[in-house]
């Protein structure tokens, strides 16, 4: 019985796997420069690739930008303008007070790297919240570094869908 109940499972979850072709999860986990209508912008995951994305071309080779090194570069080209900002310029947009060390989430993603490149569209930007370090519960003020986390929540599908529910408690 349990040999069954293993089978079902490996087969149900490889079937699950097999119906995401990962296209956007594939690039974000390789070493690659994106760049948005010729800009450079570090992530993917500040852009509305459901309604504007024209085009994408990858340009594999090995490439050096401001000292980083890639693997290649993908060029996103948008059907409309997009008014790209920084992650620093957001933090000063949309929390306003002063914040520790920043540690940025895109969607509940951790940006690491060369976080000054990374740019959105600020059209893109459902919400902004932060959380500073001192409010977490067994966190020792005393000893550790104090940081900031900055949660960017852009209008994807998923996250508007979260955005209209109503928890009941």
């Amino acid at each position: 019985m349990k040999k069954i109940f293993v089978f079902i499972s490996a087969i149900a979850s490889f079937s699950l796997y097999a119906q995401d072709d990962g296209f956007i999860k594939n690039f974000e986990n390789s070493n690659v420069a994106y760049y948005a209508d010729s800009i450079l912008i570090g992530s993917s995951l500040g852009i509305d690739w459901e309604n504007n994305v024209a085009d994408v071309y990858l340009e594999k080779g090995n490439v050096v930008i401001d000292g980083n090194k890639y693997d290649g570069k993908l060029f996103i080209t948008l059907k409309q303008k997009a008014d790209l900002i920084s992650l620093e310029q957001i933090s000063k947009r949309y929390i306003g007070e002063k914040i520790y060390t920043p540690v940025y989430l895109i969607n509940g993603n951790f940006m690491k790297g060369d976080l000054s490149s990374v740019k959105i569209d600020n059209n893109y930007i459902l919400r902004v919240n932060h959380i500073n370090s001192d409010k977490f519960a067994n966190f020792d003020r005393k000893k550790s570094a104090k940081f900031t986390l900055v949660l960017i929540f852009t209008k994807t599908e998923e996250n508007i869908k979260r955005a209209s529910e109503f928890l009941i408690r």
